[in-house]
């Protein structure tokens, strides 16, 4: 038997509304019931290491919610 799982397929860190911060995403994440979210990077007019970053920051911390997507 597969168990179901809910996946946000493409969500941003770095950037407004708060929600775009690891901390607040993850309790949006439990109170809508997604198991699991791919963050991007978007951190306009900053460099692209900026948002790689902070997606490697929110992967060391919450590493069975967040999958990184690094284009």
């Amino acid at each position: 038997m597969v168990d179901n799982i809910i996946i946000d397929a493409h969500v941003h860190v770095g950037m407004p509304p708060e929600e775009a911060d690891p901390d607040n995403y993850i309790k949006l994440m439990n109170r809508s019931g997604i198991d699991k979210s791919v963050i991007c990077r978007f951190v306009p007019g900053k460099p692209t290491i900026v948002g790689n970053e902070l997606i490697f920051s929110a992967l060391k911390k919450y590493p069975d919610q967040f999958v990184g997507f690094v284009p």
